[in-house]
This record gives structure tokens, C-alpha cells and sequence, in this order.
């Protein structure tokens, strides 16, 4: 086999590692000054850089889990990126991210998962939000493990 076959493959998988760092850290700027921002319920932002986007909100919630009243929560309804990005590891990257921000309420939910892609890394790393088909959610603390 030649050289050159071997090669491409590895500048290929670098160009997209490169993307992906480009993309979680455009992402992340954004996403740190939404959480940066007053705490205003219901307050929601389109985060987008060239390669995707976000669409993101500060909640409330009442989960079973956490007690009998309601939690501040961080909700991530919609994410859209570029098909040669997907499964290449940027949405843990940006949960560690936001896992790690101490503004960043105590509880991240996924919303309505519809890519089989993100339903498969959810059902295995994120706790099903009672009563939300295919929303799940997870702690600060677990966010930050990723």
C-alpha cells in the first residue's frame, strides 16, 4: 500500500479534530456569556458558530429525584451540526465545558433527543426525565466527569 493512501486518512481525521476544537470552543465563549448573564428564567439564546449551534435556556424544573421542590436547571432543547462532525466527541467536550462553569445550574437536561446517534450516548451516560419521552438530564457534577 502506498504511503500516500495511509496518509490521507490521518490528515483527514486531524482536519476534523481541528473542527471539532473550533466548534466546541466558538460554542463554549457563547454559551459562558448566556450563563454569565443574570439568571432570568426562561431567558433562551441560538448559540451558532460556522460549524453548528446550540439552542439553549435557563429553566426550572421538578424532578422526583432532587426533592419535592423545583431546581434551576440548564436546558439544551436543540443541537444541529455539521454531518462530518457528528460522532467525533465535541457534545461531551461542551457538556465537560459547561459542567465545569460554577454558573451553571446544578442540573443540565437534553431535550427531546431525536438523532439515534445522541439517543444512544443519552440512554447510556443521562438519567430519562420523568415524563419527557427522550429528555434526559444529568448533574453539574457528572456533567464535569465527561
Amino acid at each position: 500500500m502506498p504511503a500516500a493512501s495511509l496518509i490521507k486518512p490521518n490528515i483527514e481525521a486531524t482536519k476534523r479534530a481541528k473542527q471539532v476544537a473550533a466548534l466546541t470552543a466558538s460554542l463554549w465563549k457563547k454559551t459562558e456569556a448566556f450563563l454569565q448573564e443574570p439568571y432570568r428564567l426562561g431567558a433562551r439564546s441560538w448559540l451558532t458558530s460556522a460549524q453548528g449551534g446550540v439552542y439553549v435556556r435557563k429553566g426550572m424544573r421538578f424532578i422526583p429525584a432532587f426533592g419535592e421542590g423545583v431546581i434551576y436547571t440548564f436546558e439544551i432543547a436543540s443541537v444541529e451540526i455539521k454531518e462530518s462532525l457528528r460522532g467525533q466527541g465535541w457534545f461531551k467536550s461542551y457538556v465537560r465545558a459547561i459542567g465545569h462553569e460554577s454558573t451553571t445550574p446544578d442540573v443540565l437536561v437534553l431535550e427531546s433527543v431525536q438523532s439515534p446517534e445522541l439517543l444512544k450516548h443519552a440512554l447510556k451516560c443521562w438519567t430519562p426525565l420523568p415524563g419527557s419521552p427522550n429528555s434526559f438530564y444529568i448533574t453539574k457534577e457528572q456533567a464535569s466527569q465527561f
